[in-house]
């Protein structure tokens, strides 16, 4: 497998490692996965998920470019005066501009939580993005705003945890902040289920929509408590799936993906869904 690193943005400060197609179809490949930082976690990717897909998607035809930006990894902090809002976004259009010199003309821009952000924030408006895959993005589960995530990871795994009982009858569970978690998520439960889902509908149907104008494909992964908060709302969710916006649930994996069953898994689908985006845009130039 041939890799090889380049310097990215005008004073090729940024570092990125980039894996060439390799597979069928790899000479007339112009399609591109765009694997971000998650967090600050460098170019690897968590538990080397971003090598591994790599060399998943280079076997298949699909280039990839493993990318730090600035000031995580291999990559300097960015000198010039690029205001620090605008960098991420930014940096994606430097690395897409190397790319371009390299024969590639669509992108698929890959984020697990951080990244999954930067990734929505770089996508709209730019048609060059063919496909967008967001990993675990979306609000805190730990925040106190959203309590149905802390109840669902209560219920659907403590309580089926023996270790998380004994902790409970050892007194090493703090029992005023469960039962007051519990009871906030029953409240807003009861209030959100009238509510909830029609304005979950409107509002992603809408982003959807607009990433369906442009042409973009999206891939929603959840896993963890993002995933067993993803399952309150699974019938709203089935409806706004079309050819191009599709969810994936992992309920029983972790937020980073350390189980290499689920690494696996993962990896399988998304090069699946990217494969797809390809045969999409062949048959749009047709």
């Amino acid at each position: 497998m041939f890799e090889e690193t380049v310097l990215l943005g005008p004073a090729r400060s940024s570092v990125g490692v980039f894996t060439p197609a390799s597979g069928a179809g790899a000479e007339q490949s112009d399609l591109a996965v765009l694997c971000l930082n998650a967090g600050l976690v460098h170019h690897v990717g968590p538990h080397r998920m971003h090598v591994l897909l790599a060399r998943a998607l280079a076997a298949r035809g699909i280039h990839c470019l493993r990318l730090d930006q600035s000031g995580i990894g291999d990559s300097a902090v960015r000198a010039d005066d690029t205001p620090v809002e605008e960098i991420p976004v930014r940096e994606i259009e430097e690395a897409i501009s190397e790319l371009e010199s390299r024969g590639c003309h669509r992108f698929i821009l890959f984020g697990i939580c951080s990244g999954a952000v930067t990734a929505a924030k770089a996508v709209l408006g730019n048609s060059k993005i063919a496909g967008i895959v967001m990993v675990n993005t979306g609000a805190d589960p730990n925040a106190d705003v959203d309590p149905q995530y802390a109840a669902q990871f209560y219920l659907k795994s403590s309580a089926r945890n023996p270790r998380a009982w004994k902790n409970l009858f050892t007194g090493r569970v703090r029992i005023l902040k469960l039962v007051k978690t519990l009871a906030a998520a029953a409240v807003q439960l009861l209030r959100l289920r009238f509510r909830a889902g029609a304005s979950l509908e409107t509002g992603l149907g809408q982003v959807i929509r607009e990433f369906e104008n442009q042409g973009t494909s999206v891939l929603m992964v959840a896993s963890d408590r993002h995933a067993q908060f993803f399952e309150l709302y699974r019938k709203t969710l089935d409806k706004l799936e079309n050819d191009y916006f599709k969810i994936l649930s992992y309920p029983d994996t972790d937020h980073l993906f350390a189980s290499l069953t689920a690494q696996r898994q993962l990896i399988e689908q998304v090069c699946l869904w990217s494969e797809a985006v390809v045969n999409r845009g062949a048959r749009d130039a047709g």
